[in-house]
């Protein structure tokens, strides 16, 4: 299935734009199931051989930040019909803005960080791919056979970005039954976004709603948005 996400206003400055959709993806998940595992894509074309490395998006500061905004909103079995709505809704959450403020931007520094690391070749993944494979040759899976390695292998979002003027959306599929790819796109005028899932039911029977995940997504990024037009972007 696929829904499609909305363009929008959320931006920030210093390169970072993709770390409130990021940060948004995660509260769209947590919001009625739990934090999940973030694949997203980076480019490692710097270098002579280089392809791609996986950024692991969600952080210690990114839970935190969902959590706490997850609290503050209003609960999510009713969400609003209308994108005024929804920023009403929001507004219950006022009194804790300074907290998510510095919450959210811990969170988009630490991505940011992420990021960095893995655009100059020192990302995690591909490394433990080489230790995995020599793990298997050697018969001594260690670390790769705890359930902490299978719950982060778990991509529950698979995500990719692309900044182009020329190009109004694309798709990035999901990789697991119950989880969701979200494809999305940054220009002048903001970010457009294209969320897809399975049809068929991931274990336990637990079934996907791209449509129902994207109108979440809208209201994290409404929620996201509220917060960064109270305070100077500047931050971040």
């Amino acid at each position: 299935g696929g829904g499609g996400g909305g363009g929008g206003g959320v931006g920030v400055g210093g390169g970072n734009e993709q770390s409130p959709s990021q940060i948004s993806s995660q509260m769209s998940l947590r919001m009625p199931l739990r934090m999940p595992s973030v694949y997203e894509a980076c480019s490692t074309v710097g270098f002579a051989r280089g392809r791609t490395e996986a950024i692991r998006s969600a952080s210690a500061e990114s839970a935190a930040f969902v959590s706490l905004a997850c609290a503050a909103l209003v609960p999510f079995s009713n969400p609003p019909s209308s994108k005024s709505a929804a920023s009403s809704s929001l507004a219950a959450a006022s009194p804790l803005d300074a907290t998510l403020l510095l919450f959210l931007v811990k969170a988009c520094a630490a991505q940011a960080e992420t990021t960095k690391w893995c655009q100059n070749g020192l990302g995690h993944e591909r490394h433990l791919l080489a230790l995995r494979k020599l793990a298997a040759e050697n018969g001594e899976p260690g670390l790769f056979a705890d359930a902490g390695w299978a719950l982060l292998g778990t991509s529950t979002l698979s995500t990719s970005c692309l900044r182009s003027e020329s190009i109004r959306g694309f798709s990035f599929g999901p990789v697991v039954s119950d989880g969701y790819g979200i494809g999305y796109v940054y220009d002048q005028t903001g970010v457009s976004l294209n969320v897809t899932n399975y049809t068929h039911p991931g274990p336990g029977g637990i079934r996907t709603d791209s449509r129902a995940f994207a109108s979440a997504l809208e209201r994290a990024m409404i929620f996201i948005e509220r917060l960064l037009d109270s305070n100077t972007r500047s931050r971040l």
